[in-house]
């Protein structure tokens, strides 16, 4: 049997299927609200007391280990809450700022409740306008690892009882680099810092947080309405047949239940609602909330009921709580490391090893111990280095770091106690039994005898530690859920190698402890808690710069002023493109497999245009302007990076006009950096020129006095030499005057070297004297000095230009050349000579038939059959090349480059390129040099490649075709039928290069109803519309579309429907409106059935196909 290999068979590879069935069940629920939020709002039903008010002076860790967290708290006050937030001017403005304008945020639709994407400057805009269509919801935001989470703090309480501060391995927090909430590039559960941002109206209807977590809330600005439903057994049975039932928006679930309470928050008020309390928000007016979900051991039971109701309601991942499982496994290893000193999650990070560490120096030993989660530094003297037997006998031992101990170590050292420690090594000094002996040990029972915290096997202070009761019951469910879990759903932590193991010594833990006193319990201090950072290194300064003199630097002006860093226009080609990943900086990239040090974006989507920022203004009159279509009106300077208004500048003195950058929008340099350049140019120039002043006339007094002398020097010189060396004018010279050709010899090497220095100085002056003669030329207008002066200067010694040529060697000069930089613009040549009327023959004479006759046959040639026509002779293939020769051209085949120079050539007034894979580079280059293009067609293409449509060099077509355009959608769309963003030099046209389009087809495009706004509002010439396959259209956009206001209704006369499927029998009574519609093109739509197509054609006149064509699919590419 032949090999595959042998036989040349290559089989396909096979690609398993993503069935994503039901991942966006709850993302929108049909239908709306059927009861009145009004009514809810001021009844008496909902009057029941359900919240604890208290002072935040009372709400301490003790509190919570005495009474549990059951009960919702209030606090009115937070001032001893230990809780940070920024001030109350606050807003949604600064929260764009701190989170990135770009922050892709999960916003909700009030009235369809259905999740979509925006930016943070987006929302930040429909925040703050007066006018909102629509109730927008951001409730999601979690802003860890941003420059926001350092102005937001947790209340201490929270802080003590998260188990994602105290139980989940640190290092894997400190290696979070990602701040948003992509599970794939999660390193820890991000639920601790949300921002809720809602406008007024806002209603979120009853919900548990997911994983039963609990919720602190606390009211910047604004206020809230909370109507809260115990958990208790019938209620989440009534909560979870609400949820199936799929009837949210008819019912109320505070009338379903027995009590209901219903409580309004202010601003500044602390809110925190304990584990499965069902609850839902309103929004009275427009508030600002922080708040965060934390899972803690005061409540574990409920949390885990909750868990299971997510599972039974189906709530999809996206919605739950991350890493559910991974934290109760270390939440488990946690405890049992600490009660009783068996660890069983390795230690990668440094900030993990909760060991100890036994350091010899020279001066003492220093021992780090950790008692209760706290590490404590003691210190023993160097006396006692020696000592092999440490007891209570010997001498006390110094305790560092008194306020990171327990009470109760505390109170030991104020009685006068010593820390007791067993025999120890003097090699090794393991206090005590070693981690192994310790394991073996056995311990009694009851009581917390063998705590590992009371018998450590580093001594320490005799104090047992106990459990409260709900911490008890918490562990003990926590147990029982773990050990209940199949092996195939546990979920166990990479980093615990041992669950099995780590189970019985969590059963052995709870036997310990089973007798603990919970009032014994009740001390105010967490049990587990990872010990504090350790401090950061001192800062090293760097040595004292030496004292050298150096050269004083003119002020840097681009530091003078606040720069703002420019942002994508989001609209240019390489702004909506997709990675290449083939640079360096996709390489580096996390999701490609990279470390992710750089940080860039792909170099291939850099934005062509980038602009300023939305909140700049103006550095004089501290306003933001923008025109009738909303672009600013703010200019930056490329020099000095100051943004202003140009009439703030005129009206502050600046009489120049600032010079515009062509390059970049909104870019000048400003007049005042103008004036400064030319007076920095004139500074050096009267600096130079008394230099060079005083230098000439010295030298020149000398040559008076030794002419002759130096003239016999020279002759000399030029004996040695070989005449190659000359006399340099007297405005050059300066060396020293020679008495005899006997010392000048000495002295010729030095006179080489100032010449050649004086050379170059001059040089240096000619070129900066060029540079501000071209500035000035520029700037006012004149004419460029034809005269250097250093010729002016050879011109007033009188010496005759012959002989100064052959006495004087001119300098060498290193003039700048002006780099050749391809044009912007396009610019037509000037026409050519028009084409002999006959074609010469062999002999000289002319042919007898004049070019007019020949150009009536070629009108009756294919377009192969010209082509073989142009290769006779040069005159036919002049005479072939005529445009109207060459009206329509489509190509087949992808674009070369001989074939873009060819299409110019034949100037068509129709071209399609449909299906031909040409790029953005090539039909950027082709369309400004065919301005007289009427009709393109760009079939199969991407938006990159169709954007290059949206430029001011663009011509005005008639007719466009984007089928099966991939990525069209409607804001790309937008940004295509609008105004170009550039212009021409000196020529402003503010006019969309579609505005005169008359066929239009957007077959199988990715658009929805908005579009046609667009479509009435910049095609208004439009006859011919072709929106067939486009799926997410529906009856309201025929209704935009012919509108009483839109004037395509009086234009449209052919529409193109077929395979719209969410198109109904409504559609007929809008096309009524349509006086000029006379073809309808409506197959494929099952919602529109024969007989009212047909009655429609009967009533209207109009022609209607509602048959299949034989083939209906989609080219493929070449």
């Amino acid at each position: 049997m032949t090999s595959q290999a042998e036989t040349g068979r290559s089989l396909r590879h096979k690609v398993r299927r993503h069935y994503d069935e039901g991942e966006h069940q709850d993302d929108e629920i049909e239908g709306r609200r059927t009861f009145t939020l009004d009514d809810k709002l001021t009844t008496d039903r909902y009057n029941f007391p359900m919240v604890k008010t208290m002072s935040s002076q009372d709400f301490t860790l003790k509190w919570l280990q005495e009474n549990g967290f059951d009960t919702p708290l209030l606090f009115k006050e937070s001032t001893h809450l230990d809780i940070r937030t920024p001030d109350s001017s606050f807003t949604v403005s600064d929260v764009k700022q701190y989170v990135g304008s770009r922050r892709v945020v999960d916003v909700m639709d009030v009235n369809t409740q259905k999740g979509i994407e925006m930016s943070m400057a987006q929302f930040a805009r429909y925040y703050e306008s007066p006018d909102r269509k629509e109730l927008y919801n951001v409730i999601s935001l979690e802003f860890s690892h941003t420059r926001l989470a350092d102005l937001v703090q947790q209340p201490k309480v929270v802080r003590q009882i998260d188990w994602v501060n105290n139980v989940w391995p640190r290092h894997l927090i400190d290696t979070q680099r990602d701040s948003t909430n992509v599970l794939a590039e999660m390193k820890y559960p991000k639920v601790q810092k949300y921002c809720l941002m809602s406008v007024k109206g806002c209603y979120t209807d009853f919900h548990v947080d997911f994983g039963g977590t609990s919720v602190w809330y606390h009211i910047l600005r604004g206020s809230k309405v909370f109507w809260l439903i115990p958990p208790t057994e019938e209620n989440l049975d009534t909560y979870e047949t609400w949820v199936l039932s799929g009837k949210q928006g008819d019912i109320f679930l505070g009338d379903r239940v027995m009590e209901c309470g219903r409580i309004r928050l202010e601003a500044g008020d602390t809110f925190m609602i304990p584990t499965g309390w069902i609850h839902a928000v309103y929004t009275p007016e427009d508030s600002l909330v922080f708040g965060g979900n934390i899972l803690h051991t005061f409540n574990v039971r409920k949390q885990l009921g909750v868990w299971q109701l997510e599972d039974r309601t189906r709530v999809p991942n996206k919605f739950r709580y991350p890493f559910y499982f991974e934290i109760h496994w270390f939440a488990l290893a946690r405890y049992v490391e600490v009660l009783l000193g068996r660890q069983h999650v390795r230690n990668t990070g440094k900030s993990q090893s909760n060991e100890t560490i036994i350091e010899h120096a020279n001066n003492g030993h220093s021992l780090l111990k950790q008692e209760n989660g706290i590490d404590q530094e003691v210190k023993v003297d160097e006396e006692e280095e020696d000592d092999v037997d440490i007891g209570p006998h010997h001498r006390n031992v110094k305790v560092e770091d008194e306020d990171e101990m327990s009470d109760a170590i505390l109170k030991s050292l104020a009685m006068g106690q010593t820390m007791d420690m067993d025999e120890s090594d003097d090699k090794d000094l393991s206090f005590g039994e070693s981690k192994e002996t310790f394991e073996k040990k056995p311990e009694p029972a009851g009581g917390g005898g063998g705590d590992f915290a009371s018998t450590s096997s580093m001594g320490g202070v005799k104090k047992p530690i106990h459990l409260s009761w709900a911490e008890m019951e918490g562990l003990i469910n926590l147990v029982e859920f773990l050990e209940s879990l199949p092996r195939s759903k546990r979920s166990v932590p990479e980093l615990i190698d041992n669950p099995d193991k780590l189970l019985e010594d969590a059963r052995e833990m709870l036997e310990l402890h089973q007798e603990d006193d919970p009032a014994v319990g009740v001390t105010g201090v967490p049990i587990v808690k990872w010990p504090d950072p350790p401090p950061k290194p001192p800062v090293i300064l760097r040595p004292a710069p030496s004292k050298k003199r150096v050269k004083k630097q003119k002020k840097n002006k681009a530091l003078t002023m606040n720069r703002k860093r420019r942002t994508r226009c989001k609209q240019c080609a390489n702004c909506t493109r997709a990675d290449c990943g083939e640079c360096n900086f996709c390489i580096d990239m996390k999701k490609y497999g990279g470390p992710g040090k750089m940080k860039q974006s792909c170099i291939m989507r850099q934005c062509l245009t980038p602009i300023l920022p939305g909140k700049s203004s103006c550095s004089v009159c501290k306003l933001e302007d923008t025109d009738s279509e909303g672009n600013t009106t703010l200019f930056e300077c490329h020099v000095c990076h100051d943004i202003t208004h140009p009439a703030c500048l005129k009206e502050q003195g600046f009489q120049a006009e600032g010079i515009m950058n062509e390059d970049l929008t909104n870019s000048w340099e400003c007049p005042k950096c103008m004036e400064v350049d030319d007076e920095d140019d004139e500074e050096e120039d009267e600096e130079e020129e008394d230099d060079d002043g005083d230098e000439s006339d010295s030298s020149s007094e000398k040559a008076v006095s030794s002419r002759g002398r130096k003239r016999k020097a020279e002759s000399d010189v030029r004996t040695h030499e070989a005449g190659t060396v000359g006399k340099r004018g007297s405005h050059a010279g300066k060396g020293p005057t020679m008495a005899s050709t006997s010392t000048y010899q000495g002295t010729l090497r030095t006179r080489l070297r100032q010449r050649k220095g004086n050379n170059q100085k001059l040089a240096k002056q000619k070129v900066r004297q060029a540079k501000y003669h071209m500035q000035s030329s520029l700037k006012k207008g004149r004419a460029m000095l034809k005269r250097h002066p250093l010729q002016q200067k050879k011109r007033r010694l009188g010496r005759p230009p012959k002989l100064q040529a052959q006495v004087e060697p001119k300098p060498i000069i290193m003039e700048k050349i002006p780099a050749c930089a391809a044009p912007k613009f396009v610019v037509r040549p000037a026409p050519a000579n028009p084409p002999p009327a006959f074609v010469l023959m062999a002999d000289d004479t002319k042919h007898p038939i004049h070019r007019d006759d020949w150009m009536m046959i070629f009108q009756f040639l294919d377009k192969r059959a010209l082509n073989e026509c142009m290769a006779v002779c040069k005159t036919w293939n002049r005479w072939c090349i005529h445009p109207s020769l060459w009206k329509r051209i489509s190509y087949k085949t992808p674009i070369s480059k001989l074939a873009l120079c060819g299409i110019v050539r034949r100037q068509p007034l129709s071209l399609n390129l449909s299906w031909t894979n040409i790029s953005a580079k090539q039909l950027s280059w082709l369309l400004p040099r065919l301005p007289n293009l009427k009709d393109l067609g760009l079939g199969g293409s991407t938006w990159p490649v169709v954007y290059s449509l949206a430029s001011v060099v663009c011509p005005f077509f008639t007719s466009l075709d984007l089928q099966w355009v991939s990525g069209l959608n409607d804001s790309s769309l937008l940004s295509l039928l609008s105004s170009p963003m550039d212009h021409r030099p000196g020529y402003f046209d503010e006019r969309s290069r579609l505005s005169n389009l008359e066929r239009l087809c957007l077959l199988g495009a990715d658009i929805t109803d908005a579009t046609m706004s667009s479509i009435v509002q910049f095609a208004p010439l439009l006859a011919h519309l072709d929106i067939s396959f486009c799926g997410n259209l529906t009856d309201a956009s025929i209704r935009i579309l012919l509108d009483e206001k839109s004037p395509v209704r009086m234009t449209l006369k052919e529409l193109n429907i077929a395979g719209c499927r969410k198109m109904t029998l409504s559609v007929f009574s809008q096309l009524e409106s349509c006086p000029t519609l006379t073809k309808l093109i409506i197959h494929s739509c099952p919602n529109l059935a024969q007989e009212a197509c047909l009655k429609f054609t009967e009533q209207k006149g109009v022609e209607m196909v509602t048959s299949k064509p034989s083939r209906v699919c989609r080219p493929r590419r070449p």
